[in-house]
């Protein structure tokens, strides 16, 4: 088929010419040799002016052409240079809402948000604002279409707050209650998304309600991707320390204990990322006491990968600084299968975090809570908490109209062809060649006829945001690399630009992470290799113990270690360098007597003089 005779239809006054001029340029787009020829032929800037018709279907039309041209790199660039996009908040806003329209134009902003450029100007347009107005007025499919280039627009910071000022939080959370489990499945991987950067953010989600929609996600009204997902989103919202005491107060704290037990990797891993965050609040390590985690615990430091066990030793880094879960995990044996999982999986960060819980493990605790923690398991008071099962199946084949509709492919997936379905006639009729998707007027027909492509992207279903450790880098191409495989389908669409990506791992706070063991993270928070939200600031085992030094102790809260600790206790001197038993228990008794080649009788000689 002839351009000249696309842009003969498209120059004349005539909405029947115009319709049909861009039914030619759809089906020419979907084919990336042409689209050269597409862009010296100036339809984009034909197009533009008549992206304000009336006309729905004209309308309809030309945003199909957008979206087809940026399916491919050399139409990208021209759609950006043709300033389309600052008539696409006209086309969101305007009455009544047109649902074929907005599909198209959202597939269209989708996949020019790969364009660095092009997301600027989406920005500063104001179409984001329009896709939020969609989302609170439209129709459940229209709200549906909306959250796919949404969800690609919030990884950038400075969208975030924008779609929370225009009113994004509230429309977001109710689509966390829909029956449809597509419109679900986005709706909370929008939310997963839109919390990585800012409290403002994810304080207005919680006002909103957010978590009693997550926790009902949690506790199985969903798929399994869903519940990945709503870990993600709360392993984000547990950045704000407004949500600690929110997700305590909803219930969301058991689920979490139970999906330790999961057949997922996935949820596991993820579940014990977020507990590990939770665990830096008093109240919820007292809460899981006796929650039954010891046995996951530990089965995931038998059984797991390398980053499952990274996740649940932080569990147990964390939850030492409770002295009952510290007894419990001695009790459970977990010192001893951390030692194991270090050695059988070699890795350095394993290694580095499973010496700090040991250490963690070896202060031991009063006799009094030993006594409270055996009567407890001799009564049956540890509950055991089962893992929450999903009650609807994940979609196997390819018809999830999702967020992977507008992802690009893996790199060597080749394209599948966009291109257009007029609606269908009334009569239900089938069309399937080029005539019919023409009006009436053009007389020379192509002889031939076309099997059109899919009328949308190829359909599937996507894995969630993988729950890795974050990398505060910029080294990600397109939303599939958030998500833990690339998706199934063929379409070269909608790769994002490279924001930051989303958090899902605890950012750290407060910033002075550098600890070695209970001592010196309870002065100064985590190591470098484990950024989470320290438990508490500026205090040591003496602060803890409240220990009070000696007049002229040695306590400079320096270097402390358990040593220069008992020696306060005591009120001995001692020399801190290379301290041993022999020096903690000199320091108790006050004794004196040399160090050297010392062994247990002479210690116990010192504490009986």
């Amino acid at each position: 088929m002839s351009l000249d005779r696309a842009v003969t239809l498209l120059k004349s006054s005539d909405i029947t010419d115009n319709r049909n001029g861009c039914a030619l340029v759809i089906n020419s787009a979907a084919t990336a040799t042409n689209v050269s020829d597409i862009i010296r032929a100036n339809i984009l800037q034909l197009l533009v002016p008549k992206l304000n018709t009336t006309n729905d279907d004209l309308k309809m039309r030309i945003c199909w052409v957008v979206n087809n041209l940026c399916v491919h790199d050399a139409g990208r660039d021209a759609v950006h240079r043709s300033n389309i996009v600052n008539e696409f908040p006209n086309v969101l806003k305007s009455r009544p809402m047109h649902t074929e329209t907005i599909q198209k134009l959202s597939w269209a902003i989708t996949n020019l948000a790969r364009h660095p450029q092009a997301l600027r100007e989406i920005s500063r347009s104001g179409t984001l604002g329009g896709l939020v107005d969609v989302l609170n007025n439209g129709t459940e499919d229209q709200k549906t279409a909306v959250i796919q280039p949404l969800c690609n627009l919030v990884l950038d910071p400075d969208n975030q707050m924008q779609f929370y000022r225009n009113g994004g939080a509230k429309p977001a959370v109710q689509m966390l209650g829909s029956r449809d489990q597509k419109t679900k499945e986005l709706a909370v991987t929008l939310i997963s998304f839109v919390t990585t950067n800012h409290d403002i953010v994810r304080e207005g989600l919680l006002s909103e309600g957010v978590l009693r929609s997550l926790n009902k996600i949690l506790n199985g009204e969903g798929t399994e991707k869903m519940q990945e997902l709503a870990l993600n989103s709360l392993v984000n919202l547990s950045l704000s320390s407004k949500a600690e005491a929110a997700i305590l107060d909803q219930g969301a704290v058991s689920p979490v204990i139970g999906l330790l037990s999961s057949d997922s990797v996935k949820l596991k891993t993820q579940a014990a990322m977020l507990l590990s965050n939770l665990l830096t609040n008093e109240d919820i390590r007292a809460h899981v006491r006796y929650l039954g985690w010891a046995d996951p615990m530990s089965s995931m430091l038998q059984n797991g990968n390398a980053e499952s066990v990274q996740q649940v030793v932080r569990c147990i880094i964390n939850i030492t600084f409770d002295n009952h879960c510290r007894y419990i995990c001695s009790k459970s044996g977990i010192t001893a299968k951390l030692k194991n999982a270090s050695t059988r999986l070699r890795d350095k960060t394993v290694t580095d975090l499973t010496n700090t819980a040991c250490s963690n493990l070896e202060v031991s605790v009063s006799k009094d809570i030993e006594k409270e923690v055996d009567d407890a398991m001799r009564t049956g008071r540890v509950t055991k908490v089962s893992a929450p099962t999903a009650s609807m199946k994940d979609t196997k084949k390819d018809d999830f109209e999702g967020l992977d509709d507008l992802l690009g492919p893996g790199k060597n997936k080749p394209a599948a062809k966009p291109a257009y379905t007029k609606p269908k006639p009334a009569n239900n009729d089938a069309f399937d060649d080029l005539d019919s998707l023409l009006d009436s007027g053009p007389s020379n027909k192509p002889s031939n006829t076309y099997n059109k492509p899919a009328s949308k992207p190829p359909t599937t279903s996507y894995n969630k945001p993988a729950a890795k450790p974050v990398q505060n880098n910029n080294d990600f191409d397109d939303l599939d690399s958030l998500l833990d495989s690339g998706p199934s389908y063929k379409q070269p669409a909608s790769k994002p630009p490279t924001f930051n990506k989303p958090a899902s791992k605890p950012a750290a706070k407060p910033a002075h992470n550098d600890f070695d063991d209970l001592d010196s993270l309870l002065d100064s928070g985590p190591s470098k290799n484990y950024q989470t939200k320290s438990a508490t600031t500026e205090i040591d085992l003496d602060d803890l113990l409240d220990i009070t030094p000696s007049k002229g102790g040695h306590n400079k809260h320096q270097d402390d270690d358990i040593d220069s600790l008992l020696a306060d206790i005591g009120g001995g001197k001692h020399n801190s360098n290379d301290d041993d038993l022999d020096d903690l228990l000199s320091g108790i008794s006050g004794g004196s007597h040399g160090h050297n080649n010392d062994d247990i009788d002479d210690l116990l000689a010192d504490l009986t003089k």
